[in-house]
């Protein structure tokens, strides 16, 4: 079913829906880790890497719509970023 609607969405409306889920994901995570400071360290690592996850995500749709392919060199976007460790 995901494939036949995605196949409905125009190239911008899917990269617009990603921006969202990303932003979502962003703004949940950071306000759980905000709210719930007693969170155990396996928890807020995992938080944080999902955090790093979803900014590398919007990163690279940045990228693609301004033309260059992420971590090119050609555009200067923030390199990857590696996980955190627990």
């Amino acid at each position: 079913m995901l494939s036949k609607t995605s196949a409905l969405l125009s190239e911008s409306q899917m990269i617009s829906h990603e921006f969202v889920n990303s932003l979502t994901s962003l703004r949940s995570l950071s306000e759980l880790l905000v709210d719930y400071p007693g969170l155990d360290a396996g928890d807020r690592t995992r938080f944080l890497n999902i955090i790093r996850e979803e900014t590398e995500r919007l990163v690279r749709l940045y990228s693609h719509l301004n033309g260059c392919p992420a971590w090119s060199g050609r555009c200067n976007p923030t390199p990857p970023m590696q996980p955190l460790s627990a």
